[in-house]
């Protein structure tokens, strides 16, 4: 009986320790997952810390690009790199909303400021500066503000004064309709399944609320939003835009062949030798970076890493070439 007792005892006190290792071991491993939780979160918070200082950082250092010298190319760079960064974090660091917004702000903010710089240098080469009516300058990007606000259409807006029947396309289905007078803005608006052929423009182009149109333009500055299954064929002096559009398909403006016929027709007597003089009598003065715009398309409602699905630029065998 004695021996059993201490046998008990024994295995008493073996099992006591197992559960004390046990109880230790579990608080422990409760404290080393709590460590990790933490240091996970300071470096959540460092890489935030991180990126806001690079966005707090990033126009001051495009406003110093532009201010030496005025160096437009390097500057848009430097947007580009920043844009990726910034959709690079919306899918790896835990930002807040307000830090997405803000950083969307910025770079709406700085694209606007490049392209007014742009828009400088061309003046002091000589060549007419575009300016938008009523003195309102573009904002240059599709960003939502923090009310959501359409910031395409407050260009649009912006332009209320040359939105007359002479200027825009609205309401249209089917068919090709051909505007080849000098204008400083073109508004297409609720089009289907039309062709819209555009002499160069002297300011910007507005594509709102389309679907499968074909449009022809050369222009300052290329907005489009709201469209589906549309081709844009263009030269355009900045980065062309896309706001909440799928199946944008882009190629050049030279796919509409017979432009200098029709544009030397119109002027007669007075017209000049070629189409690119005609793109740089509309205040474009750098045909070729024109002649690029559309394989460097910015669509600012994509904000993951990869390239947007919402737009391509067609191989030149697959343009809808019009004669």
């Amino acid at each position: 009986f004695l021996y059993f007792i201490g046998w008990r005892a024994m295995a008493d006190a073996t099992a006591d320790a197992r559960e004390d290792r046990f109880l230790a071991n579990r608080q422990q491993r409760e404290q080393e997952r709590a460590a990790a939780r933490d240091e996970a979160a300071a470096e959540e918070l460092e890489k935030r810390a991180r990126f806001n200082t690079a966005v707090a950082e990033f126009a001051p250092r495009v406003a110093a690009l532009l201010s030496d010298g005025g160096d437009v190319d390097a500057a848009m760079e430097a947007w580009r790199e920043m844009q990726g960064r910034v959709a690079n974090a919306v899918q790896t660091v835990r930002l807040t909303a307000h830090d997405v917004r803000s950083a969307n702000a910025t770079l709406a903010r700085v694209f606007n400021d490049i392209e007014r710089r742009r828009s400088e240098r061309l003046a002091d080469g000589g060549t007419t500066r575009f300016r938008f009516s009523r003195g309102v300058r573009p904002v240059g990007s599709s960003f939502r503000t923090d009310q959501g606000a359409d910031v395409i259409g407050k260009e649009a807006d912006a332009c209320v004064a040359d939105d007359g029947p002479a200027n825009a396309v609205s309401d249209v289905t089917g068919g090709t309709h051909t505007m080849v007078e000098a204008s400083t803005a073109r508004f297409i608006r609720r089009c289907t399944d039309a062709t819209i052929v555009l002499g160069p423009v002297g300011g910007s182009c507005f594509l709102s609320e389309c679907r499968g149109c074909k449009v022809y333009v050369a222009c300052h500055q290329m907005r489009i939003n709201k469209c589906v299954d549309c081709e844009i064929y263009v030269w355009c002096r900045s980065t062309p835009v896309i706001e909440r559009s799928e199946n944008i398909r882009f190629g050049g403006y030279e796919a509409w062949r017979g432009a200098l016929a029709v544009l030397q027709a119109r002027d007669g007597a007075s017209a000049l030798a070629t189409l690119d003089d005609y793109v740089r009598a509309a205040g474009i003065s750098d045909v070729e970076q024109a002649r690029a715009a559309h394989r460097h398309v910015a669509d600012f409602t994509w904000l993951k890493q990869q390239a947007s699905p919402n737009w391509t630029a067609l191989p030149e065998a697959q343009w809808a070439v019009r004669e």
